[in-house]
């Protein structure tokens, strides 16, 4: 699916101008693949229609209303808003976000905070919201389906999640912290075995057969950047897991 995608939007899958990331759905508590775009994407996509004329800011605002072309302040802005201009419209298409509307949360001793991201780098991450709306709003017809990590409400901490999968009595004294690697992004064909038990393909000749399918599809991926064959597997799996054989996974139960 991922490599699909970068091929109709015809990007270089090793850009990393996309982004395939296992997300949890609220509704099933299953996994589900999403392809994350970064604001390069879009606005590469946009420069592409040839009718691109460049963005209008941003600017940041307080709670005031107060606006600001450099925001100045410790905390996060209030919202952020960038114009885009496409040639042919008569008015600049305005993205306008708000930073309660974007911000993620965590838990903390039974608060709810932003997390360290926006917390730190909110001013940036709503402004790039702000223009990622401008410019599907102003080219709908090559960005209508693509969105930023930092517009997503949740995001899925699936190496940990991953992680915690591990049968204690299959695989005696693992721990999560000790695992030195990450089950998202296996490096060897033995760590991407253990990553599929991980999520549920407790099978190992269907583990040794899926990977070796994958092989088939994508050599090239597989002998230039095995660390991104591994992956690709990885999300594939974990985004279809009734198609290789998972009914369920503790992963994402």
């Amino acid at each position: 699916y991922f490599l699909e995608t970068c091929r109709r939007k015809r990007f270089d899958p090793w850009m990393e101008l996309l982004i395939p990331h296992p997300m949890l759905d609220e509704r099933s508590g299953r996994s589900t693949l999403r392809i994350i775009a970064t604001i390069d994407a879009l606005r590469l996509l946009a420069l592409r229609t040839k009718n691109y004329r460049g963005p209008l800011g941003p600017t940041w605002f307080d709670n005031d209303g107060t606006g600001y072309d450099i925001w100045p302040k410790p905390y996060p802005p209030m919202a952020a808003q960038v114009g885009v201009k496409r040639e042919g419209f008569t008015e600049i298409v305005w993205g306008k976000a708000l930073f309660a509307s974007y911000c993620q949360y965590e838990d903390d001793r039974g608060k709810r905070v932003p997390t360290w991201y926006w917390l730190l780098h909110g001013a940036n991450a709503l402004a790039k919201c702000a223009e990622a709306l401008a410019i599907r709003r102003a080219f709908p017809e090559c960005c209508h389906d693509l969105y930023l990590r930092e517009e997503l409400a949740r995001t899925m901490d699936l190496p940990l999640q991953l992680a915690a999968a591990i049968d204690p009595d299959r695989f005696p004294g693992v721990e999560v912290d000790r695992l030195g690697w990450n089950p998202m992004h296996p490096e060897s064909r033995e760590q991407c075995k253990l990553a599929l038990v991980f999520a549920g393909m407790q099978d190992s000749q269907r583990r040794e057969n899926t990977i070796d399918q994958f092989r088939l599809m994508y050599p090239e991926i597989y002998r230039e950047t095995p660390t991104i064959f591994y992956h690709t597997i990885m999300m594939a799996v974990l985004g279809e897991p009734r198609k290789y054989g998972i009914e369920s996974t503790a992963a994402v139960a």
